[in-house]
């Protein structure tokens, strides 16, 4: 057995809670906590070392990473620090435009500029940023007199790179493999089966949160007598839309005068699983999860209604190119683990990166991937909607490849398996030499 290589890392808090009970026993408070936003809570970025970059990983590499929680009296300037601030919903750009470009605590500006030791982490592991947070941050380093090589600037965009390239600010910023390992860490406890005969709607397309281009997918499919095939779900989460203006990118306004009552109805009405309706793990009151499963699946999974469609339509949570953005969240792997063929509502060039990168089949034989290529929106999404049409037309024909290509179906489940352990040993390795 290999040796045990360890590396510290110092994580610098600016504000603690001190305990009712005992006066010397002080709990670090989450950096960014102390801007008073509501919505949402910033987190420790010391738990996403701990459960994640280190995490599970033991067996397949001998590094860990110590980490030292230090006080801001605590600073000394011969060390190295990193002051490391994090949010699940909320991205820089978002707290950027918001703050009014505060974003850093003041005492550790200061200390910053007097002794250059301290780097500034901003993690958003679950989501990509807008394109606009490079100008912002631009502004924000030299309106501030920081060093830019102190900025490190991770999320799951992967066009990240290209964009720090385009505006020439020269941070340091890392396409995080976190989604990939998350997503397959909890799915890893199922065992989907190859289904040739499958009993469900050929179909399925699953929806969170009410966004402009889910509402005109399943509005344009009901108008299409499409909808019927297909096992769906809506179920916004907080707040619905009313407004028509937001689906205008997306669908001619005379689509929209003709079904006003359909998408209404649509956006006002919650639509469970056919399969999860029989389990009663959504509240009906207020759309919140209420699973019997382990706590691992945050989201409740089952794997019943992903192996009986063949087509898994993915309504990806960025749609609109002006993000410049490639963002696959943990819907982008499903069918991909569960043995389906994936059609793609998303950014452009989501399925070449999927191609590409990670050698998916994406069953360009018979499936039209050439929405892909497409910027305009309006046209893009056009596209996707004639391809789901297209295959709904042709179903005896997919379901006759479906049986004879069972073997392409495995090898994309085998080839998410492998990059689930290597998205995180990569994420290890950028962190690891900053240390």
């Amino acid at each position: 057995m290999e040796t045990l290589v360890t590396k510290e890392i110092n994580l610098l808090y600016t504000h603690w809670n001190t305990s009712f009970t005992d006066k010397n026993v002080k709990k670090e408070i989450p950096n960014g906590s102390e801007m008073g936003f509501t919505k949402g809570i910033f987190t420790d970025f010391s738990n996403f070392i701990s459960s994640y970059i280190i995490g599970d990983r033991c067996d397949i590499d001998n590094r860990d990473i110590k980490v030292n929680k230090v006080d801001l009296n605590q600073y000394n300037s011969s060390d190295k620090y990193f002051y490391a601030i994090s949010h699940p919903g909320k991205s820089l750009n978002e707290i950027l435009a918001e703050t009014d470009g505060v974003l850093i605590n003041d005492s550790i500006l200061e200390l910053s500029n007097k002794n250059d030791n301290i780097y500034f982490i901003f993690s958003y592991e679950h989501e990509a940023d807008h394109e606009d947070v490079w100008t912002r941050l631009s502004k924000y380093i030299e309106g501030n007199k920081l060093n830019k090589n102190k900025f490190i600037i991770i999320n799951n965009d992967y066009n990240i790179y290209r964009a720090n390239s385009y505006y020439n600010i020269g941070i340091n910023v890392h396409k995080l493999g976190f989604i990939k390992h998350s997503s397959y860490r909890t799915l890893r406890e199922l065992t989907p089966i190859f289904q040739e005969e499958k009993n469900g709607k050929f179909f399925m397309c699953r929806n969170r949160s009410a966004k402009p281009h889910r509402i005109s997918l399943i509005s344009t499919l009901i108008e299409n007598g499409i909808m019927e095939d297909v096992n769906y779900s809506f179920i916004p989460h907080a707040h619905r839309m009313d407004c028509f203006i937001a689906l205008e990118p997306y669908l001619d306004k005379s689509f929209i005068e003709k079904n006003g009552d359909m998408i209404k109805y649509v956006m006002n009405h919650s639509k469970i699983c056919d399969y999860e309706s029989k389990k009663n793990w959504i509240n009906q009151k207020n759309n919140e999860f209420q699973s019997d499963q382990p706590p691992i699946f945050r989201v409740p999974e089952l794997q019943e209604s992903f192996e009986n469609s063949y087509v898994n339509i993915i309504t990806e949570s960025i749609f609109s190119s002006n993000c410049n953005s490639i963002h696959h969240s943990e819907k982008s792997f499903r069918p991909f683990f569960y043995y389906q063929f994936p059609i793609f509502l998303a950014t452009p060039n989501h399925v070449a990166y999927l191609r590409n990168n990670y050698n998916f089949d994406m069953f360009d034989d018979i499936i039209n991937h050439s929405y892909d290529t497409v910027s305009d929106d309006f046209t893009r999404f056009k596209m996707v909607c004639d391809e789901i049409s297209r295959i709904s037309e042709n179903k005896d024909n997919f379901k006759r490849f479906y049986s004879d290509n069972k073997h392409r179906f495995i090898k994309n489940k085998q080839i998410l398996d492998t990059i689930s352990t290597q998205s995180q040993l990569q994420d290890l390795n950028f962190l690891w030499n900053f240390l």
